[in-house]
């Protein structure tokens, strides 16, 4: 079983040797919204990383939403 959740980026901080990354879940209160049936599904809560890899962390864009998979590793 996998939990799927969609997160969008809320900020990108580049440091000296890594930038962060972080990712709130996406909401909505419009029942029209393809985000509302997100909100009610999407666990609450906050994804950090701190990426070293300039291939990794330019695959993020602030403000842009993000499909998230989580699968128990076998």
């Amino acid at each position: 079983m996998s939990v799927v959740a969609k997160f969008k980026c809320t900020r990108i901080s580049h440091n000296e040797s890594y930038t962060e990354v972080v990712l709130g879940p996406v909401y909505s209160s419009d029942p029209t919204s393809e985000n509302y049936s997100w909100s009610i599904a999407t666990p609450w809560g906050e994804i950090k990383m701190n990426i070293t890899n300039p291939d990794a962390y330019n695959q993020f864009e602030l403000g842009k939403s993000y499909i998230i998979n989580f699968t128990k590793e076998q």
